[in-house]
Formats: structure tokens, sequence, C-alpha cells
């Protein structure tokens, strides 16, 4: 009974770890997600309280991937998974129960007594190997740890590039509605100068059809505007009776930033997920190859026998049982291992060479798409020295609305171009930052490109050219 009793406890004492707490593999998920993207992610079971504060506010980026982290239920489900990855670690760090025979018999003679007998015995290297697999479940885990957190953070990545489709969608609409109503300012302009004979009806037809299309425009953009909204609300995981305020914080300009390809490539190798993750399951089949290699081993059990025989002798000792290693000592097992350890390191090489092309690739797109933006900003002042200039020549009577409209429809076609360039160039850098795998910090040394820009209006403008 001893020994019965030494082998229960040595398998609730090698077993204990198994009641640990998943807060802990949580933590690890939320710390690896918080290096990638720099947001700490914050988690509740329903702050409803909190989301509340942050809708009730100008979103803005940080306030979006906070509400994802509260709310969505992609989030949720990503640490929800924890618990099924550790459950396996559990299990396989978990000692294989003992066995346990017990036999009793009589004979069929009258008055004879009952021999009985009992056995119970316990796999001896599953004990010493024990914490060999319970390593190896460990390690496994990590690996699981890594690619939650590698979900996570592609989804936060689809929260952050959902977040500025949306804002360049309303600056887009905002300066649509302020073409649209420039153009109605100018249609009432003509109406007045057609009733004073200042100008004929094909004339009249034209700046009709222009503040038609203008109204058209603006219409689409308000479409898309609400197919963006829709979209982020989804993502943040949104009831239908919440909404975030249509007041947006304005398209950030370009940042001060110094960024060397060199230390981008070194972060990229250190840092990305799922080069982690390929290492951890590459570590995994390193140490399962070392298990495997005690193959020769035989299975044995070893335990305490007791019988007690129908003339009142006991019977007790140690029992010993198992195989003999002659054909099958996990040969196949071993040369498996083998190639599949083989196949991931030369996988990882390949993975960290597409890993640094996606690096240049996002670096050169950014460096570009730079460019194009510092482009359209030399730009702009030279479109508004054109208004300012037409609207001198306008207020003299030296030229018509139709041709000071005109130049503000190049405006504001430059506007949009400016809101999407400025939109691709913080895509593109969200990009290096997934490409990279770790958060990039920057300065904003210029104010957000602005709404409208102060300039002259033709709203409550109105000549009787020719009159």
């Amino acid at each position: 009974m001893k020994i019965i009793m030494m082998v229960v406890l040595s398998g609730i004492l090698l077993s204990g770890y198994a009641q640990a707490s998943d807060q802990k593999s949580q933590k690890n998920v939320k710390a690896l997600v918080q290096e990638q993207t720099g947001y700490e992610v914050k988690t509740m079971l329903a702050d409803d309280q909190e989301i509340e504060h942050l809708l009730s506010q100008p979103l803005t980026e940080d306030g979006a991937v906070a509400i994802a982290f509260l709310n969505s239920p992609v989030i949720k489900a990503q640490l929800a998974s924890l618990g099924i990855s550790e459950a396996d670690m559990r299990e396989a760090g978990i000692l294989r129960n003992p066995t346990l025979l017990y036999k009793t018999r009589t004979s069929n003679e009258e008055g004879a007594k009952r021999n009985n007998e009992i056995e119970i015995k316990q796999d001896v290297f599953d004990i010493l190997f024990w914490p060999l697999r319970k390593k190896i479940a460990g390690t496994r885990f990590k690996a699981s740890q890594y690619e939650a957190a590698h979900q996570m953070t592609d989804f936060i990545k689809e929260v952050r590039l959902s977040y500025l489709e949306w804002l360049t969608a309303m600056h887009k609409q905002a300066l649509a509605e302020d073409h649209f109503k420039a153009q109605e300012a100018a249609l009432e302009i003509a109406r007045r100068q057609k009733e004073a004979g200042n100008i004929n009806s094909l004339k009249m037809g034209e700046f009709q059809a222009i503040f038609q299309r203008a109204k058209i425009e603006w219409l689409k953009t308000k479409q898309k505007t609400q197919m963006s909204t829709e979209r982020l609300r989804t993502m943040l995981g949104l009831r239908p009776k919440q909404f975030f305020m249509e007041e947006t914080v304005q398209i950030p300009d370009l940042p001060k930033e110094n960024l060397d390809i060199a230390d981008l490539e070194k972060k990229a190798l250190d840092h990305r997920l799922d080069l982690l993750m390929k290492r951890q399951e590459i570590k995994t089949l390193e140490q399962s190859q070392n298990l495997a290699g005690l193959g020769f081993l035989p299975e044995v059990e070893v335990g305490y026998n007791q019988e007690s025989e129908a003339s009142g002798d006991k019977l007790k000792g140690v029992v010993v049982e198992g195989q003999v290693p002659i054909f099958n000592h996990k040969q196949a097992e071993r040369m498996g291992l083998k190639a599949s350890l083989e196949t991931f390191r030369h996988q990882l090489d390949a993975m960290e060479q597409q890993a640094l092309l996606e690096v240049r690739l996002a670096y050169q797109s950014l460096m570009t798409s730079r460019e194009v933006v510092e482009a359209y900003k030399e730009a702009m002042p030279v479109y508004q020295q054109m208004i300012k200039e037409t609207l001198y020549e306008y207020n003299f009577m030296l030229t018509d609305v139709f041709h000071l409209l005109e130049s503000k429809q190049a405006e504001l076609e430059t506007k949009e171009e400016y809101a999407d360039a400025l939109k691709g160039y913080w895509a593109l850098r969200i990009e290096l930052e997934n490409a990279v795998g770790t958060k990039l910090d920057f300065d904003l040394v210029e104010p957000p490109m602005k709404k409208q820009e102060d300039q002259p209006k033709i709203m409550n403008q109105e000549h009787n050219h020719g009159g």
C-alpha cells in the first residue's frame, strides 16, 4: 500500500502545474501585441461605459483601436482560443493514470473461502520522460501564443486601415459639400444675371449642369462615407444604436522621421511574429527528436501485487512488466521528425528572405509616396494663388463666375488627390510596420491638413457684368 500511495502522490505533485491560470498566457499575448502595434491591449467583459466615453469624443486612430480591444468579438475570440491551446498543453503534461487490476475468485466447494488479488502498475518511463514532455508542451504552447498575437496584430492593422479609409472619406465628403455649396451660390447668381438679361439660356444651362454634377459628386462621396462608416462600425463590434461622432480629426500631415533600411530589416528578423512562431515550431521538433531518440528504451510498468489465498495466506510483491524493443524502437518516428525538422528550417530561411523583401518593398513604396505627397503640397499654393488672381479679375469684371468656378474645381480635384496621397502614405506606413513587426516612432512637425483653407469665397459675390 505504501507503493500505491507513493505513485498517487507523485502523480498529484508532478501534474500540479496544470492548475495554473490562463491569465499569464493572455498577459504574454497582450504584451506581444503591444510590442507589435504600440497599443496597450485592454480587454474587459462588458465595459459599456468606457466604450460610450470613447464614442462621445471625435474618433481618433487610438480611440478606434481602444474600442476594438474592448469590444471586438475577433479580439475576444483570439484570447479565448488560448484556452484550447493551454488545455492541450496541460493534457500533454499530465502523467498517465496507473493501471489497477482487481480479481476475486471462489472454488465450487461448499464453504470455500474467496481468493482476492489486487495489482497496481505505473509506467516508469512515463514519469522519467515527464519533464521533457512538459517542456515540449510548453514550447508548443508558446508557439500558439505567437499565433494568437499574430492574428490580433493583423486585425488591428485592418482596423487602422479601415479608420484611415473612413477618415479620408469624411474629408473628401466635406470638400465635395463645399464645392456643392459654391456651385449652388453660383447658380443663384446666374439666375439673377439671367433675369437681368446679362446671360442667355445656353449659359444658364451650363451653370445648371455644373450644379447638378457637383450635387451628384457630393451624393457619391456621402455614399462612400456611409459604406466606410459601416465597415468601421462592424470591425469595432458596435451595436446598431452605437455610433461615433461625425466630427473627425484631420488626416495627419507628413511626419518627421529617419528610417534606416538596414535597421528595419534587422527589426523584422527579430520581431516578426510569423518568424518567431516558425522558430518555436523548430524548437518543438528538436525537443521531440530528443525524446524520440530514447525510443530504444522499453516501455516498463512497475507496480505492486497482493493476493489473498483461500487458505488465508497472503502473497505480495513487486510487479515488473514491459515490452522488448526488438522490432519497433521508433526508428520511423525519428526519421519523420528529422525530415520535418529539415523542412521547417528551409521554410524558415524562405520566410526570412520573404520578410526582408516585404520590408524593402514597403520602404521603397513609402518613400515614393512621401515624394508624391510633397509634390502635392508644393502644388496647393499654386492653385490657391490662381483662385486669388481669378477672384481679383472677377471683382474688377475682367472675368465671369464661370472661370472662377473652373479654378475652384481644379483646386478641389487637387485637394481630393492630396487627401488620397496622404491616405496612401499612412496606409503604406502601416504596411511597413506590419512588415517590420514593431511600431515605428515618428514626430509630427506640421499641423494636420486643414479641412478648409482660408481663401476668398464667392458665396455672397454678385456682379452684373456688362449691365
